[in-house]
């Protein structure tokens, strides 16, 4: 019994094919035929088997075949045996532009679907999109990459279902990334990127101002370097990458506002840190997730507030010392070891903790190890 395989089994026009094939006549000549059998295929080409078995022959897919399913047959000549095997052949699929930042919208022209079909639009194999096809069988769409897409060349791919019409084509996909996306004004980010074209100088620039370069390498990544925002900048400002072939993308780094608020304003009461009255610091303005130091008097060994959460939090402390102070809330970094974590620091009462709150008019308490002290003396004394 004949048999014949093809690898691809998926190939393009003008595309070379590798076939084997076996149970032919010892000695025979095979001919090779392109969408049909030897009465109406293409002839592709000629192969003695000495053995009535051949292996890795290679052979080239019409350039003017259009997108579909064929049969790949292979004929004996002495024995009139027939095997055949299936190729589905993508036609070309014009994408344009070819390459581009991530807000790009691409446009998709294509034929030889079958009339007016619903065509399925994939990204390396996974559909995306569909759009419908016109009467002659010709697709004109556009459609934009998933957000997520990573930097490079990705495979889109038009399907047709009724008839397993195809086409392909690429697309290259550059871009950049902050990490951290945002801080403070005069704080660091890191760059990193890839999908440029090959061995090019890239300039940076954030808000307009150059902030430094980098380069990518034979593949198009770029080589990650360090920048500093603007001490000026506020609001969002705009990361700008270009290089040498003309490629230029951009990303925001949004910049702390950092909002500050007491309350209550007045009252606090004087003394040691953290006696007294209670107050509440509402802090917003800051990045998700990071770190955010709240000092009095702008005192770096003051209270250290932690807020964890969508870049505005509250915090709860005493007072410290009497008379007019001010609280300062600083951007600590992401992933910054935080001092404390919103409470106040505990330390063991000292001497003058005795001494009343002259702003209250209260006498003070005793310290605690005192009265420990003061029961033991009168149950060694045997005093009531």
């Amino acid at each position: 019994m004949v048999a014949l395989s093809a690898s691809p089994a998926v190939t393009h026009p003008g595309a070379t094919i590798h076939v084997s094939g076996g149970g032919f006549t010892p000695g025979e000549t095979v001919a090779f035929y392109f969408d049909g059998d030897p009465s109406n295929g293409q002839p592709l080409g000629t192969i003695a088997a000495p053995a009535g078995s051949f292996g890795n022959v290679a052979l080239t897919v019409l350039i003017t075949a259009a997108s579909g399913q064929y049969l790949l047959y292979a004929f004996g000549r002495s024995s009139h045996a027939l095997a055949s095997v299936a190729l589905n052949v993508q036609g070309p699929l014009d994408v344009s532009p070819s390459s581009g930042p991530p807000t790009t919208t691409v446009t998709l022209h294509g034929s030889g679907f079958t009339s007016s079909e619903n065509v399925q639009i994939l990204l390396d194999g996974a559909l995306i999109s569909t759009a419908y096809v016109d009467a002659g069988g010709a697709l004109r769409a556009s459609v934009g990459l998933p957000a997520r897409t990573a930097f490079g060349t990705h495979t889109l791919t038009v399907l047709g279902p009724s008839n397993g019409a195809s086409a392909a084509g690429l697309f290259r996909l550059y871009g950049i990334a902050l990490a951290p996306a945002g801080g403070a004004a005069g704080s660091g980010t890191r760059v990193t990127g890839g999908g440029f074209s090959p061995d090019q100088n890239v300039a940076l620039t954030a808000g307009g101002l150059g902030v430094g370069s980098t380069t990518t390498d034979a593949g198009g990544t770029l080589t990650p370097v360090s920048i500093t925002i603007p001490a000026m900048a506020t609001g969002t400002v705009t990361v700008t990458a270009s290089d040498g072939a003309g490629e230029v993308v951009s990303t925001p780094s949004a910049v702390d506002t950092g909002a500050l608020s007491v309350s209550p304003s007045a009252g606090w009461t004087s003394g040691r840190k953290y006696q007294g009255t209670a107050g509440t610091f509402d802090i917003s303005g800051f990045q998700p997730g990071e770190y955010v130091d709240l000092y009095y008097d702008v005192d770096p060994s003051g209270d250290t507030a932690t807020g964890l959460y969508e870049g505005a939090f509250q915090t709860t402390s005493s007072g410290t010392a009497s008379g007019p102070f001010t609280p300062v809330a600083r951007h600590g970094g992401k992933g910054a070891a935080p001092r404390r974590r919103g409470r106040p620091r505990q330390r063991h009462p000292r001497r003058d903790d005795l001494q009343p709150h002259r702003a209250h008019g209260q006498p003070g308490r005793p310290r605690a190890d005192a009265r420990r002290l003061d029961d033991g003396l009168r149950r060694w004394l045997r005093l009531p």
